[in-house]
């Protein structure tokens, strides 16, 4: 039954992978929670508790203090002209002051981070580790994270008239894999979802944030990066 759980779970991502970026940008949050809750309620059909979703307090403190050095870093790398250009992104570029506000505030932490979080360092994690042991279930866990990320890592591409190559789509995939997998230590290591999601936020909500100033840059400082 917890392996059918877990393709249920795998398949109930896909279509919301496939269909929340055809949503109407206020139905995004609402639809990341529908999501979430699906998932939570699946796994407490396979008989998981709350604390083995990592849904306690544990690791607050460490999360804030990992959260704040990887948002330290992200303001870091805006300013440095050789790591720049990575964040001029063009979709930031149609985005006002009071939409990132509603981006960095909103959209990222109870949208983005709440139905990945609960997915991939809380129910998958959760289900294939009763199945197969943490090892295995963080390495399904983590490859799933990356693949997770082909959609939108294609889509942001071509609005950036990047074409999206099957190397740029599968070294991000591997890199977003990694990434999973240091989240995923994260969460066991603290015994809770806090700390690997607010650092994920951190990361998120600092590279939206570092965008918004990049893209409107004057020529005269981001030359390096004009069109």
């Amino acid at each position: 039954m917890t392996f059918a759980l877990l393709l249920l779970a795998v398949a109930v991502l896909t279509l919301h992978n496939l269909g929340v970026e055809r949503l109407r940008p206020a139905f995004y949050v609402p639809a990341c929670g529908v999501t979430t809750a699906a998932l939570v309620g699946l796994a407490r059909w396979a008989g998981i508790g709350l604390g083995d979703l990592g849904l306690s307090a544990a690791g607050i403190g460490g999360g804030l203090v990992v959260g704040g050095a990887t948002l330290l870093v992200v303001m870091v790398a805006g300013l440095v002209p050789m790591t720049r250009p990575l964040f001029a992104d063009r979709r930031m570029a149609g985005v006002g002051a009071l939409g990132t506000v509603y981006r960095t505030a909103v959209r990222i932490p109870f949208g983005t981070v709440l139905v990945e979080e609960m997915a991939f360092r809380g129910v998958l994690l959760a289900l294939a580790g009763g199945l197969a042991g943490t090892g295995w279930a963080v390495a399904v866990s983590s490859a799933l994270f990356g693949l997770w990320h082909v959609v939108p890592v294609r889509a942001t591409l071509r609005t950036n008239d990047l074409a999206p190559s099957p190397a740029v789509v599968g070294g991000t995939v591997v890199v977003l894999a990694l990434v999973g997998a240091g989240l995923c230590w994260l969460r066991l290591l603290t015994g809770g979802l806090a700390a690997p999601a607010i650092v994920h936020a951190s990361a998120s909500a600092g590279a939206t944030l570092v965008a918004f100033f990049v893209v409107r840059m004057p020529s005269t400082l981001g030359a390096e990066f004009s069109d």
